[in-house]
């Protein structure tokens, strides 16, 4: 089981293409002015079998991509990992959005980054606000693409 906040089918905002996105459930950066400060404490989300959310993304016909956001997907890095297994099966893109940066994760969550196209590190930061900034809120975070910069 894995505990989520929500899905959201056929999004454009949350990566290049139309994509599923995941909100995990539970982080621990409390960033301020958060823009999901539902999703920080965990036991306050759904608890869904992996299969629950794999039909979602079959069903999400025009999507080419998952992304995971939160919350914080590092917080649960074990499940994660076979959610992406079986997402990678799938041929789908995978985002990963999470409030560490690359060189502060543990061993567990750079398996979890084995899976991902794409991770977008660093916390939230409202004093480094850049609405201008493509899939980011702020400008210490940073877009990571895998077998360039993981």
């Amino acid at each position: 089981m894995i505990e989520i906040a929500g899905i959201r089918t056929e999004s454009l905002s949350d990566g290049i293409g139309v994509r599923t996105v995941i909100f995990f459930q539970g982080c621990e950066h409390h960033c301020f002015n958060c823009h999901n400060p539902d999703t920080w404490e965990k036991g306050k989300g759904k608890l869904v079998s992996l299969q629950y959310i794999l039909n979602i993304i079959d069903n999400d016909v025009l999507s080419t991509g998952v992304t995971l956001s939160g919350g914080c997907p590092m917080c649960q890095p074990e499940q994660v990992i076979e959610l992406l297994k079986e997402i990678k099966k799938r041929n789908k893109n995978i985002w990963c959005y999470c409030g560490e940066n690359l060189e502060e994760l543990n061993e567990k969550q750079l398996e979890l980054l084995q899976y991902a196209d794409v991770l977008i590190d660093g916390q939230y930061i409202d004093e480094m606000r850049d609405d201008t900034l493509a899939f980011r809120g702020s400008s210490n975070q940073r877009i990571l693409y895998k077998n360039k910069d993981f």
